[in-house]
């Protein structure tokens, strides 16, 4: 609950901060960044973020990334709300978030066969039936204690 409530400060925090700064030219700023680590930095994970940065300093990657990241913090957030004032939907509500984006997995693994994808969506899919576990057990907790106050 905390974890949540915490990545959705944080996300919502970003998305405040990239929407103030897109108007003040921060695409331009982060082209002259991957610049930047291209030429003055040799390691291999620097490399490739320059690249990254390169394809997704466009105001059109910039607006994208907000919108995700404003979207992302909002889900993030009601989570938690609904974690910590211990309703019975807050738990399926993150098992089904977590879940939602496996088909888009399966589809990339089927379009491009790798280790390293299948290991992604061997994991994630471990971890959304942990998720569901973790909820059904609750929710048959909370039946019983039901049934045990009548």
């Amino acid at each position: 609950m905390i974890y949540k409530a915490v990545k959705a400060s944080l996300q919502l925090a970003l998305a405040l901060v990239l929407a103030v700064l897109l108007p003040h030219g921060l695409p331009e700023e982060l082209r002259a960044l991957a610049g930047a680590l291209r030429h003055h930095v040799t390691h291999g994970w620097a490399i490739e973020l320059a690249a990254l940065l390169e394809r997704s300093s466009t105001r059109h990657g910039v607006v994208v990334a907000t919108i995700a990241l404003g979207l992302d913090g909002t889900l993030t957030a009601i989570e938690a709300a609904a974690l910590r004032a211990g309703r019975s939907w807050g738990a399926w509500l993150v098992v089904v978030a977590t879940g939602a984006l496996l088909p888009f997995e399966v589809l990339e693994l089927a379009r491009s066969l790798r280790p390293s994808r299948a290991l992604l969506l061997a994991v994630n899919l471990g971890i959304v039936l942990y998720l569901a576990r973790g909820a059904w057990r609750e929710r048959v907790a909370r039946q019983r204690r039901a049934s045990g106050a009548r």
